[in-house]
């Protein structure tokens, strides 16, 4: 997949680039030459430029342009608190006996531990999830199971 993602991702530049290769291909095949056809190798010359739009929220009448300062500084509108065992926490703890079997309770936890601290400077309280533990994750059936 990264290397999909390395072919797409190229400048408008790069991309008539690849263009102009694919018609000097063309150009050299035999239907072409017999026909005595051509295609123009510049038909077009294009000056690209990739511009990205500033995020922005509309409020009321107001628009805000989004910079990470302002996010910072926008308040919550709606928090919601997570209760004790009102939202739930599933890691894997495979019942095989080797290297790769092992319990992700601690990873898990951490990543509880990272939530409630970062959710407290935001006022939003998180308590502590009811934790499911699965043999294997990919198993939807136990996981409906065991909510």
């Amino acid at each position: 997949m990264r290397d999909c993602l390395a072919l797409c991702r190229v400048t408008p530049n790069e991309k008539m680039t690849q263009v102009q290769r694919c018609i000097s291909s063309l150009m050299q095949t035999q239907p072409l030459r017999d026909w005595d056809l051509s295609i123009q190798s510049n038909a077009i010359d294009m000056n690209n430029q990739t511009v990205l739009a500033a995020p922005q929220i509309f409020k009321q009448s107001q628009i805000i342009h989004i910079d990470e300062r302002v996010l910072r500084t926008l308040p919550i509108q709606h928090a919601v608190n997570l209760g004790h065992e009102e939202w739930i926490m599933v890691y894997q703890n495979p019942k095989q006996k080797n290297a790769r079997g092992r319990s992700n309770f601690n990873a898990a936890n951490n990543v509880y531990n990272a939530m409630r601290d970062a959710s407290g400077q935001l006022g939003i309280r998180i308590e502590e999830p009811h934790w499911i533990e699965l043999e294997n994750e990919a198993d939807m059936s136990s996981l409906e199971a065991e909510i």
